[in-house]
């Protein structure tokens, strides 16, 4: 299956989904954060067809941890989905509606959940940066409670703009491979210790991708990942798309500017095996997230 991870700056424009559907139509999905798509009608998701595709798309509307440069997208391709095999649609909480989507394909030859999520810049003012971290846990804890919710036949793929690098981090071995960054911040660290516990990897840094955004001034930065059930690495094969970022940005600009199409191909048939454990009374979300940040730490001494 060819999947395709990009953040398109903005699909506002009638033209720009069309467009991107006929320059990627070879691509069977395509998960796009960063869409700037409002929701019509106040509701929290609408589809739209197009050349090649139709799509799922989860636009922003008014909240704490939202704004206009919110909105997902899913595109499926025609010829390969049809829509009665979207057994199951998520969408983002509705403090930070936009900036997360997600939704399970399931049929005899496969059986996959792609989820898509765009996580807010850290903001400049010190006086913003609780907000912002606020959001970012909301948004992490709402996709530890999907990958918690899947059955064990899926295969997960989720494809982030975090806007910050991950890094190899001592006690989750294996999460990040060795073509990372050195440093990593607040988000890079949530997401590896919530891939951790969901075994999963980001398999972009398995690959020498180099860089998944390019900045006005020639700054090149990682930014996008993708991660993926550890069973699966190496079943797959990632690549970054930069002749066709020059030809689809929406930046005029002769150099190339803004996110970089990340391009993963994956082969079914692997498996996907997660260990049987033992029945227990206690709610696991709620373990993990008191151990891990002391989210809902007082439900669980209530508990006990």
């Amino acid at each position: 299956m060819k999947l395709l991870g990009w953040n398109p700056c903005s699909l506002v424009k009638p033209y720009r989904s069309d467009h991107i559907s006929t320059e990627f139509s070879e691509y069977d999905v395509i998960l796009c954060p960063g869409t700037r798509l409002r929701c019509p009608h106040s509701r929290n998701r609408y589809t739209s067809q197009h050349v090649e595709h139709f799509a799922i798309n989860w636009g922003w509307a008014r909240g704490e941890h939202t704004n206009r440069s919110a909105g997902c997208s899913i595109f499926l391709r025609t010829g390969r989905f049809r829509s009665k095999e979207i057994r199951r649609l998520w969408d983002a909480p509705q403090p930070a509606q936009g900036r997360q989507g997600a939704l399970r394909l399931q049929r005899t030859a496969f059986d996959i959940t792609p989820v898509v999520i765009y996580i807010a810049p850290k903001p400049p003012n010190c006086d913003k940066v609780k907000q912002w971290q606020r959001g970012v846990d909301l948004l992490l804890s709402s996709l530890d409670q999907l990958l918690f919710s899947l059955c064990s036949r899926t295969c997960p793929v989720v494809f982030l703009d975090c806007n910050d690098c991950l890094a190899q981090l001592d006690g989750y071995e294996g999460v990040v491979g060795i073509h990372a960054c050195q440093y990593m911040g607040y988000v890079g660290t949530c997401i590896t210790q919530i891939a951790h516990m969901h075994n999963l990897v980001a398999v972009d840094t398995y690959h020498p991708c180099a860089f998944t955004y390019a900045g006005p001034n020639g700054h090149r930065s990682w930014i996008d990942h993708c991660f993926i059930p550890e069973q699966a690495q190496p079943h797959t094969s990632v690549r970054m798309l930069t002749a066709r970022a020059a030809r689809t940005q929406l930046i005029p600009d002769k150099k190339l500017r803004d996110h970089v199409p990340m391009s993963l191909y994956l082969w079914f048939g692997f498996g996907i095996k997660r260990v049987d454990e033992p029945a227990v009374q206690w709610d696991k979300h709620v373990i993990s997230m008191c151990l891990q940040r002391g989210w809902r730490r007082q439900e669980f001494l209530d508990a006990l």
